[in-house]
């Protein structure tokens, strides 16, 4: 084996073992029994297997209303993003006007300010609507902070879509709405899938909007459930790992199945804008 192949190799291994580590490392520490985690030394298997700590969190803590809140969260705002960043990006994509570009760079450059900045007027807004300790006081923000990327990346794949098909469903008496519905959006379901898994992703990680606008387990989404196994003097770490586990498994599972679309997604028409 050649040096350079040695070290690519070696390189990739690495990688990989720094990104996979910690996920194991948290399912090991998730069925050890309760309270093994803290023997020292430190058993980096455990002594029995047990899924006692699964128990703990949803039969007695009720974590799977945590992960109900933030798939409902998710979904919704995943459904709102994708229609309206399907539209925005055909919009500029199709219309070759002057600053379409620069358009373009600045729902970007929106999608970078920190949204720490915006939180307080967002929650003042919130609590005149009525709707703090909802779900729908989440949506709004995820779905803000969601779309700039969602457009990126579907404008970056319309434009990979050959405009003559649209010119051969107009001659055939297609409106633009449906030649839209009908035609494009069925040939980008690759950048929609790119789009929806990542703001999906996005939503489940997302933590202070839900820390602010949520304040009982009714409407909490599961960063915040995590938080509240905490308690001011003990930290359960073998019930915190389950239930990130719990939480990972079904993300992991829909990249896994639609790997091949995302990256496709995300990587046909980069080069072509």
């Amino acid at each position: 084996m050649k040096l350079r192949d040695f070290l690519y190799s070696l390189m990739v291994a690495l990688l990989t073992f720094y990104i996979y580590a910690p996920i194991v490392w948290i399912f090991i520490t998730s069925i050890k029994p309760p309270g093994e985690e803290f023997r020292i030394p430190i058993e980096y298997l455990p002594s029995r297997p047990s899924i006692e700590n699964y128990e703990i969190i949803f039969l007695e803590m009720g974590f799977q209303r945590y992960i109900f809140n933030s798939f409902v969260v998710a979904t919704c705002t995943t459904a709102i993003v994708l229609l309206l960043s399907s539209m925005a990006a055909y919009a500029i994509a199709r219309l070759k006007f002057k600053y379409n570009l620069n358009v373009l760079l600045l729902i970007l450059t929106a999608g970078m300010m920190p949204p720490i900045v915006t939180v307080i007027t967002i929650f003042m807004i919130m609590r005149a609507l009525g709707l703090l300790d909802t779900l729908l006081a989440l949506i709004p923000p995820y779905t803000v902070w969601s779309l700039p990327l969602a457009v990126w990346i579907m404008t970056a794949y319309l434009v990979s879509i050959p405009k003559e098909l649209e010119d051969s469903a107009k001659v055939d008496g297609c409106t633009p709405f449906k030649i839209f519905y009908k035609i494009i959006l069925p040939l980008a379901k690759p950048g929609l899938f790119s789009a929806g898994i990542l703001t999906f992703i996005y939503c489940l990680g997302e933590l202070m909007f839900a820390l602010t606008l949520t304040f009982t387990p009714r409407s909490q989404t599961l960063t915040v459930g995590l938080l509240n196994l905490r308690t001011v003097h003990y930290v359960p770490w073998g019930q915190m790992c389950a239930a990130t586990i719990s939480a990972l498994l079904p993300v992991f599972f829909i990249v896994l199945v639609f790997q091949k679309w995302i990256i496709r997604g995300l990587t046909v028409g980069a080069l072509k804008y």
